[in-house]
């Protein structure tokens, strides 16, 4: 959903996703957008940070879209340890949002921006979107 505009943005995306028919689908788009700077990865978050030939200084912006439950301890340090320049967080969750907000914001990182979005008008579901920096 994210690599597609991202890709008219940035030299280079990296897709990553566990589900296997996701990837599928995002190629097959990506194809059909025509465009090349896209490469997607049938892959568990914390199993893809924390690959040995990933190009780590390479890396200055994630987009990070866990689930309901947040991210998990193992994806947060892997995270950390990557220390790219920005990250974007997208939460469905107050609470886990907060837990892990917590984590990024002790150890490396410091919130730029908080957005609210209201996806699903007349019930309590909420869309939060929080860009973090580096620091410096």
């Amino acid at each position: 959903m994210f690599s597609l505009p991202l890709a008219r943005k940035f030299e280079r995306v990296c897709g990553v996703e566990a589900s296997e028919r996701a990837i599928e689908l995002a190629r097959k788009n990506a194809e059909s957008a025509r465009l090349a700077n896209i490469e997607f990865f049938a892959a568990n978050t914390t199993e893809f940070f924390q690959n040995e030939e990933l190009p780590a200084e390479q890396i200055d912006f994630v987009l990070l879209d866990p689930p309901r439950a947040g991210a998990d301890g193992e994806t947060l340090d892997a995270l950390l340890k990557l220390k790219a320049a920005q990250i974007s967080y997208v939460s469905c969750d107050p609470a886990t949002l907060a837990r892990d907000l917590k984590r990024l914001t002790a150890e490396s990182y410091d919130i730029e921006s908080i957005t609210a979005v209201d996806l699903f008008p007349q019930t309590h579901h909420v869309e939060t979107i929080v860009r973090l920096k580096l620091k410096t």
